[in-house]
């Protein structure tokens, strides 16, 4: 007969793998993982969304200086 068809295998706690497999093996890395380092592990996370933030910034002035640079560069001159 075909496997295809058939259920996939139990995890132990009565559920079906699939997404539970990833949350199952955050949950131990979590508890095995010393407070220090999920302390530096936000830390980063945090610096690096600040770092995403001011490169975006940046990038929106910029662009908005260039365009008034462009804009009056494209004006007659004046008589």
């Amino acid at each position: 007969m075909s496997d295809a068809h058939a259920a996939p295998p139990h995890n132990g706690n009565g559920r079906r793998n699939g997404g539970s497999v990833m949350v199952s093996i955050s949950e131990k890395l979590i508890r095995v993982l010393p407070p220090a380092f999920i302390a530096l592990l936000v830390i980063n996370v945090l610096f690096i969304g600040v770092i995403a933030w001011v490169f975006d910034h940046n990038a929106e002035t910029r662009n908005a200086l260039l365009t008034r640079i462009v804009e009056r560069c494209l004006l007659p001159p004046p008589r």
